[in-house]
């Protein structure tokens, strides 16, 4: 995985693992998602094992926006996504 390197994926934890990193760019190139769906099955079983990281805690996500408001999305990781949000 590319989390942690100065590569795709920015704020990452340096969890490195020669079999995820092949998963993950054969889901990447592969367009049948019933294909994608197996492979992501197989990352999600090797992470389960790996254990590459521990939350240690989840804060609370409070938003408040008017009704002309919309494309909020809270994110697990509490990454907000500002170029979804749109006005009318």
């Amino acid at each position: 995985m590319e989390g942690g390197t100065i590569r795709r994926v920015p704020f990452g934890n340096w969890y490195h693992n020669n079999t995820m990193d092949g998963l993950i760019e054969q889901q990447a190139a592969t367009a049948d998602p019933t294909q994608r769906a197996q492979i992501f099955g197989q990352i999600q079983s090797g992470l389960a094992g790996d254990v590459p990281y521990i939350p240690l805690w989840q804060t609370k996500q409070t938003v408040v926006f008017t009704p002309n408001v919309s494309g909020i999305i809270l994110d697990p990781i509490q990454f907000f996504r500002y170029f979804t949000i749109s006005v009318s």
